[in-house]
């Protein structure tokens, strides 16, 4: 994977014909400066290069395969994600979440990205009404509306055929690496750290089956979860890292990761089009 930062192109031409072959074979991932008019100038007198209109660049991007994104964090989280993820075949998205609020705010960054959001097969509905109680959202996004279920109902969701790509937020990693449980009782006859390290070892297999289920059924799984910082230790976020799948904070950084992925295998599709 190649990784840029520029502010403009001295030889626009050149750079088209050498990025439109190499994105063939790796993918290529810009974080273009000067967007705005200042931006602009700026740019051009920091570099004496053409910083140019900024929509005939995105254009330009878009005809080489060249991965445009906003900021630094961008770069390396588009980075990661196509060196750990299958890409999609489409746009089409399913939703996991562990909360009616994060499913409004994962809906809006998706159609914002251009990506959709489609009803569930029949076959997926049925096995998560076994799984979860009446009160999910019968629907994508799928909220459990309460029930701590994640790993049963994103299988499902991963063999789906209405589904090219899943986003699942909170529910991975939550339970096990929590650093303290408040409110156990001292006379409780089961000892908390046991216990978490029972709930750590079965997390860590549903999370292994589903690594092999995201590599069988070549689709990416983006995750987001509200553990951070100190409470990220542990096996689950280490074979999580191991894998490339460096969970993201919020929702909004997962969609617009995905939609990079989206465009990426569009672009790729492209070339097997006769012209």
């Amino acid at each position: 994977i190649i990784l840029g930062y520029i502010e403009g192109l001295r030889e626009g031409r050149r750079f088209f014909n050498l990025a439109k072959e190499i994105s063939k074979k790796k993918p290529i991932i810009i974080m273009k400066s000067g967007r705005s008019d200042v931006g602009i100038r700026v740019a051009h007198s920091h570099t004496a290069a053409l910083a140019g209109s900024d929509v005939v660049l995105d254009a330009v991007f878009k005809q080489c395969g060249v991965i445009r994104v906003d900021g630094l964090n961008g770069l390396t989280n588009t980075a990661v994600a196509l060196l750990g993820q299958p890409l999609p075949r489409g746009r089409r998205v399913g939703v996991l979440t562990m909360g009616g609020g994060m499913a409004v705010i994962s809906v809006d960054a998706l159609r914002k990205n251009g990506l959709e959001l489609p009803e569930l097969s029949q076959k997926t509905m049925d096995t998560l009404n076994s799984v979860l109680s009446p009160r999910w959202s019968h629907g994508n996004p799928v909220d459990p509306a309460g029930d701590f279920v994640s790993y049963p109902c994103l299988w499902p969701m991963l063999e789906d055929n209405n589904l090219d790509a899943i986003i699942i937020i909170g529910g991975v990693g939550m339970a096990s690496s929590f650093s303290s449980w408040a409110g156990i009782p001292p006379d409780m006859e089961y000892d908390a750290g046991q216990l978490r390290k029972q709930i750590e070892e079965q997390e860590l297999e549903d999370l292994e089956k589903t690594i092999d289920l995201m590599k069988e059924y070549q689709k990416p799984i983006l995750f987001t979860t509200m553990v951070w910082g100190a409470k990220r230790p542990g096996k689950i976020f280490r074979t999580l890292k191991k894998n490339y799948l460096n969970p993201y904070t919020v929702p909004e950084t997962s969609a617009n990761v995905l939609a990079n992925l989206v465009e990426y295998r569009e672009y790729l599709d492209s070339l097997k089009k006769p012209d």
